[in-house]
């Protein structure tokens, strides 16, 4: 099973990567962090994907599983899937509970992990809230 996790961080890592320079205007910084942010948080999810690829769902049971990562495995027979969820949850961990199961099977991101809550901090604030509420100046720095 390919790790799409860390593919997909590579590109958001590479677009981060192209925005940042010595010199930025506040529009770029939000267009790097959030790059950034996206790319980190596919890493950590592919760091549980890479131990076992249920650790990234939010509903890691059988029933709801099964269904999503090695649906070419069932067999076609009503009978044998009564133990299946009808409607499966593909619905993925946020970035900071994947930090927070990550940090336990990796040292480099127990060792970040201060850096990366912040990073977490700054994609939600992004995504949910008033950009005025960010650290400019902060986040230059951890780009």
């Amino acid at each position: 099973m390919t790790n799409e996790y860390i593919v997909d961080a590579g590109l958001f890592l590479q677009n981060a990567a192209s925005k940042i320079k010595a010199s930025m205007k506040k529009s770029e910084v939000i267009l790097a962090a959030q790059s950034f942010a996206f790319g980190l948080e596919r890493i950590l999810k592919g760091i549980l994907f890479e131990i076992n690829p249920v650790y990234v769902l939010v509903e890691p049971k059988f029933e709801n599983s099964l269904s999503i990562f090695y649906k070419s495995k069932l067999i076609a027979n009503k009978e044998s899937q009564k133990e299946l969820a009808k409607n499966p949850n593909a619905d993925v961990l946020t970035f900071k509970k994947s930090l927070l199961r990550a940090q336990s099977v990796s040292e480099t991101t127990f060792k970040y992990k201060h850096t990366l809550f912040f990073i977490s901090e700054v994609r939600d604030i992004i995504a949910h809230h008033e950009i005025k509420l960010l650290e400019l100046e902060k986040i230059k720095t951890v780009l």
